[in-house]
């Protein structure tokens, strides 16, 4: 009989008994109701997990078995591939590593002698130039020697541009460096004009040969001039080098020469001084120098290009040119590496694909479990203060519940009988 029927008998007893009985039966009736209700709760929250579990693993079990024995296949055909991968992978990381190490130490080195470079900058700045020797010979200096008898069979028979004609002393002074030679004479002196017969020599000997003469004159500008068949010889304290007029080179902190090709510079022709076309690390400035002071130049035997570089660029380029092929081989294990790995991303993103494993369903899945997990904890804690906060097992509440439903219905009926036969008595 159920907790409904029991109500409808309460409306006809008088017996005080029998409405405190059934007051407990309506009251049993109510615990049994939330009990059930929070019983419904915990099956679907079960009814949940199960059908979620089942969209995962039972949904068109054909197709997910088929899909899994393709996954395997295509793991099979890659393993071979991935390990190798991956191997060669690793040897390449471990050459970057060692190579990265190398790279550093050779940055290192370049800093440093950008630093060395720097500290003696200063001292070297003005060494570094542009040369073009526009003469054979400067600032040459002369001695006069004496007076010495000529003939028709020349002492002094040098060729430079004004041997064999009336010139004055500095003119012939000036040809027989241009010349290159040793000894000038000047002969048969004009008075007017302070002029004289130029010759010019390299050998001493031959133009004492004929002996020493006793006509020679001075001019009124102070230099000596021979008379008919004499010479005035004089002889000069160095000799230039005619071969190297309008050569032009680059001297650099080290006052190292290095020549310049002919298509690296041009003429101009108001200065008469050549543009230089060099490397931008190089200085553009030029400075005229005699063919003495080139000699004088260590050569570097390397001509002049437009890759020369110079200055702070020089003195790191050794540190510079290691830098730059250790870079270039990082890079190129670098490519290397990022071509592997797109690869393995490659053959994971198949496998992925393979697999059916959608991101976003996982997520939504993820969700619904949170949702369950909430409802579920707050399952867990919501009896505890059910039936005086003493039963937490709905099962036990149950059980319990249906044997003081049974004792109070009993206690009823027995109250019943007895009040019927009190009645027929």
């Amino acid at each position: 009989m159920s907790a409904i029927e029991y109500s409808n008998i309460d409306k006809n007893a008088n017996s005080e008994l029998g409405k405190v009985t059934l007051r407990q039966g309506i009251k049993f009736k109510n615990y049994q109701n939330k009990i059930a209700k929070n019983v419904e709760k915990k099956n679907l929250l079960f009814e949940g997990f199960q059908g979620l579990q089942g969209n995962l693993s039972m949904n068109d079990e054909h197709a997910t078995s088929s899909a899994l024995e393709k996954t395997r296949s295509l793991i099979n055909q890659t393993d071979a591939s991935v390990t190798n991968q991956v191997k060669e992978l690793r040897e390449l990381q471990n050459k970057f590593g060692t190579l990265l190490e190398q790279y550093n130490g050779a940055n290192t080195s370049f800093i440093d002698s950008t630093k060395n470079y720097l500290k003696v900058a200063f001292d070297k700045k003005d060494k570094a130039t542009n040369v073009y020797v526009n003469s054979v010979a400067n600032d040459v200096k002369d001695s006069y020697l004496g007076c010495y008898k000529d003939t028709e069979n020349r002492a002094m028979n040098g060729v430079a541009s004004l041997s064999g004609q009336y010139v004055t002393y500095d003119q012939c002074k000036e040809s027989a460096i241009d010349g290159a030679f040793k000894y000038f004479g000047l002969q048969d002196f004009r008075k007017e004009n302070q002029s004289g017969w130029c010759a010019v020599s390299d050998d001493l000997d031959a133009t004492k040969q004929y002996g020493d003469a006793s006509n020679c004159v001075q001019g009124s500008n102070g230099n000596m001039y021979g008379g008919k068949l004499s010479n005035a010889v004089y002889e000069l304290d160095k000799v230039g080098i005619p071969g190297i007029i309008g050569k032009v080179g680059y001297v650099d902190d080290d006052s190292k020469l290095s020549e310049y090709p002919s298509s690296m510079f041009t003429m101009d022709n108001t200065t008469n001084i050549p543009n230089i076309i060099n490397n931008n690390s190089c200085t553009k400035k030029v400075e005229t120098i005699d063919s003495l002071q080139w000699d004088k130049y260590i050569k570097t035997g390397v001509p002049m290009s437009q890759n020369t570089v110079c200055g702070i660029e020089k003195a790191t380029q050794d540190e510079s040119i290691n830098r730059d092929a250790l870079r270039m081989q990082l890079a190129s294990i670098a490519d290397e590496i990022v071509n592997k790995i797109t690869y393995l991303e490659s053959l994971n993103a198949n496998l992925n694909n393979q697999m059916g494993i959608d991101k976003t369903i996982l997520h939504e899945n993820l969700e619904k479990y949170k949702t369950y997990s909430k409802e579920y904890n707050q399952y867990k804690s919501v009896d505890a203060t059910n039936i005086n906060g003493i039963l937490t097992d709905s099962d036990i509440v149950v059980l319990q519940e249906n044997y003081s439903y049974l004792f109070w219905s009993v206690l009823a009926i027995a109250i019943v009988v007895v009040t019927i036969n009190t009645i027929k008595k």
